[in-house]
């Protein structure tokens, strides 16, 4: 939780663009924790609740950000649901999941902090089809690091011998399950890791995220984290021992 002075400037900031915008939007990046972003305010508003787009690296940041208001100006028309799906300038579809509650005390702290309140309305935002990967977490559980792992540095300190900063440039296809089979190590806290050979990745396909995200999705992943930099290592498929290049 934020104290102090500090405290008190970052909920004037919020209360101010809940009366400009009609909501403050809090995006969460850095750590190990896949990015996520979620509204504090619709609460107040006819909405009464509040939403949240967690993961979906298949859209930038600023995307993201364009999909909620255009999600946030769709419901103050329409009532929000889990059983309706809409379809976003013909780009992308979305349906919609009540947010478990423990997932609120583990995620959305700007909301428990404003409200004073661990009991907070949300729903999340999910892509329909080949946008939904593997990132994206269902909230309409219990927050279990078991069920998803991805997600456990939200609870959990950091527990690889690596700098807790790592990132990783990988490619979409691994973001929906393909196996990841190339990886190397050029800094200490920099990899690239993809699904096939680097020299067939296209440069609009490559996604930065947290190591952390891609080590959760696929646990034979563990042992890039024992690479030198300046290593690399293959293998043929995820059953296949990793090999030095």
């Amino acid at each position: 939780m934020i104290s102090g002075n500090t405290r008190e400037l970052y909920l004037k900031k919020i209360k101010e663009n809940i009366q400009k915008h009609g909501y403050h939007l809090y995006v969460v990046v850095g750590g190990q924790s896949p990015r996520y972003a979620y509204t504090i305010g619709l609460t107040e508003s006819p909405i009464n609740a509040e939403l949240v787009f967690a993961g979906g690296y298949c859209f930038d940041k600023n995307e993201v950000k364009k999909i909620i208001d255009y999600l946030v100006n769709y419901f103050r028309i329409n009532k929000i649901s889990s059983d309706i799906v809409v379809d976003y300038k013909n780009v992308a579809k979305f349906k919609f999941k009540q947010v478990d509650q423990t997932w609120v005390k583990a995620a959305l702290l700007g909301c428990v902090d404003y409200y004073s309140s661990e009991s907070v309305s949300a729903y999340q935002i999910t892509p329909c089809d080949e946008l939904a990967t593997k990132e994206i977490p269902d909230m309409s559980r219990s927050y279990d690091i078991n069920t998803e792992p991805i997600w456990r540095w939200l609870t959990e300190r950091w527990g690889y011998n690596v700098p807790n900063d790592s990132i990783a440039a990988t490619n979409s296809f691994a973001l929906t399950g393909a196996p990841i089979l190339e990886v190397s190590r050029w800094e200490d806290n920099y990899w690239e890791v993809f699904s096939f050979s680097v020299d067939l990745v296209e440069k609009d396909d490559v996604v930065i995220l947290p190591l952390g995200v891609l080590l959760g999705m696929d646990a034979t992943l563990e042992k890039i984290t024992k690479l030198n930099v300046g290593e690399s290592m293959c293998r043929d498929n995820i059953n296949s021992p990793w090999k030095l290049r």
